[in-house]
This record gives structure tokens, sequence and C-alpha cells, in this order.
């Protein structure tokens, strides 16, 4: 596979709503042949992760940001998404 571009980041989510405390299983929808993940889940345990498809416990009710790094030899890209 020869990588030409940047890649684009993407997140999905198994569920984004629920009772808490709430588990939800982060989804890499990300394109361009992506070679690492730099997660960061605000009120998230864990808070951070370099996993591609990370679990994540949420102790508390509310909305927060999710915010997915991806990058390949070519660049990175970012994306901040509210779950």
């Amino acid at each position: 596979v020869v990588i030409d571009a940047a890649p684009t980041a993407g997140i999905g989510a198994d569920t984004l709503s629920g009772c808490a405390p709430l588990t939800v299983q982060f989804l890499d929808n990300s394109t361009g042949g992506v070679d690492s993940w730099e997660w960061t889940f605000e009120g998230g345990n864990p808070s951070t992760s370099s996993e591609q498809n990370p679990e994540v416990v949420y102790e508390n009710a509310g909305l927060f940001d999710v915010t997915l790094i991806v990058t390949n030899s070519i660049g990175a890209d970012t994306v901040t998404e509210v779950q």
C-alpha cells in the first residue's frame, strides 16, 4: 500500500447515551492509512488512549469532548466531537 496523503480523522461509537456509569466502545472511522492514534476523553476513564478502538467508562452523566489525532508518514489530522 502506497500512502500518498495525510489521513482524515473520524470518530464513531457503539452508544451515545445511557445511565452512568456508561461504557462506550469508540471506533476509529478514519481514512487514509493511519499509523497511530491519540485519543483524549474529557470526563472518561481512561482520559487518553493510543489504541485504535478504545473502551472508555464515563462515571458521570453529561456531554464530553472526544478528540482523535491520527497520523501517518505524510501528516496528521485532528477531529473533536461532543459525545
